[in-house]
């Protein structure tokens, strides 16, 4: 199985990226945050799952390991594939796709394309429990003018991705000490280093 590419992207398409790993082109289809967030010419790396199949193989790719994880967990519910985990993740956040499944949240599950009310009450159910496990991912919240705001784009200017600034922000947000931008982005990048 592959699990990570790191890699220059050659090439963007709406819902897929083009990685040059070792002088191979890989084809990688990704959710529309980490797409917005990817520019040609750059390097990455991604967290993949290859989906094998009779008549195709499919490589998905996503910035953070948190959304590489929430998809095996969403591809494991009975009736949702690769592309359904895909759209589910372009459509919401990670966070705010396991606030709506660990609250039960049927509305807000049905918003998204693709997922009907019996698919959204099996999604509830086969994988609440194990979400509430997992601990909370949750986005932050943040306020445009908030320290940990500043924070994020200190750490995003230095080349972090959002999402691995997000991921190294919550956890310093998390720990005791002083509340200002410059405390928070000291805590965060001692996670990242």
């Amino acid at each position: 199985m592959i699990d990570r590419l790191r890699g220059v992207v050659i090439d963007k398409g709406v819902d897929y990226l083009v990685l040059e790993v070792g002088g191979i082109g890989f084809k990688v289809q990704v959710p529309s945050s980490a797409w917005e967030q990817i520019v040609v010419g750059e390097e990455l790396i991604l967290h993949t799952y290859l989906h094998v199949r009779d008549d195709a193989w499919a490589l998905y790719g996503f910035l953070a390991q948190e959304e590489q994880q929430l998809f095996m967990e969403l591809i494991g519910v009975s009736g949702v594939g690769p592309r359904l985990g895909i759209k589910i993740l372009s459509s919401a956040s990670p966070g705010e796709f396991r606030r709506a499944v660990i609250n039960g949240d049927l509305g807000t599950l049905t918003l998204i394309p693709g997922i009907g009310k019996k698919t959204a009450q099996r999604i509830v159910l086969e994988l609440g429990e194990r979400l509430k496990k997992m601990g909370s991912v949750g986005d932050l919240e943040m306020l445009p003018d908030s320290p940990t705001a500043d924070a994020l784009a200190a750490l995003m200017t230095l080349g972090y991705t959002r999402a691995e600034a997000s991921a190294a922000l919550q956890q310093a947000v998390a720990e005791q000490g002083g509340d200002g931008a410059e405390d928070i982005l000291r805590r965060a990048l001692r996670h990242l280093l």
